[in-house]
């Protein structure tokens, strides 16, 4: 549809050729079978070009790794953060944002190559995760972005 080509073109617009063969871009789903590929996957990219939010709310809550880069290459000026660093600092884990795309494939390449690292970095996640979904400090820390976004 119409908004897949746009977003399509909006990741290949800020991606070198020479990896678009890479890539496979996937078409707008269901939740269900979106969750269902979140839940079958080892490592998961934080979205691009806009992070965080919900699908790495949601990756996070299924105990998956998220891998993403930090806001100052991101250019994410509505935020002073990006969402994937805020979620991390909430449950205690530091690493798995990266300033560059080297380093961030770099951490990718070091994962997926180490499972018991892989394991590890899960269980710190699953055994964390919950203070995103029931920390009152991190309510109200959305409540506090989403009232600036609307006022600001």
């Amino acid at each position: 549809n119409k908004q897949d080509k746009s977003y399509e073109k909006c990741i290949l617009d800020n991606i070198n050729e020479k990896f678009h063969h890479k890539l496979i871009i996937l078409p707008h789903m269901h939740h269900i079978k979106f969750m269902s590929l979140q839940k079958n996957c080892n490592l998961i990219l934080d979205s691009f070009p806009f992070n965080g939010g919900t699908t790495t709310l949601e990756a996070l809550g299924l105990d998956k790794i998220v891998i993403g880069l930090d806001q100052e290459y991101l250019d994410t000026t509505y935020l002073p953060q990006t969402c994937l660093n805020a979620y991390y600092k909430i449950i205690g884990i530091q690493g798995l944002t990266f300033k560059t795309i080297p380093e961030l494939i770099n951490a990718v390449k070091i994962v997926q190559k180490n499972p018991k690292e892989q394991e590890r970095l899960e269980r710190l996640i699953s055994d964390n995760n919950n203070k995103l979904f029931h920390d009152e400090n991190a309510v109200k820390e959305w409540e506090r972005v989403f009232t600036s976004l609307m006022y600001n």
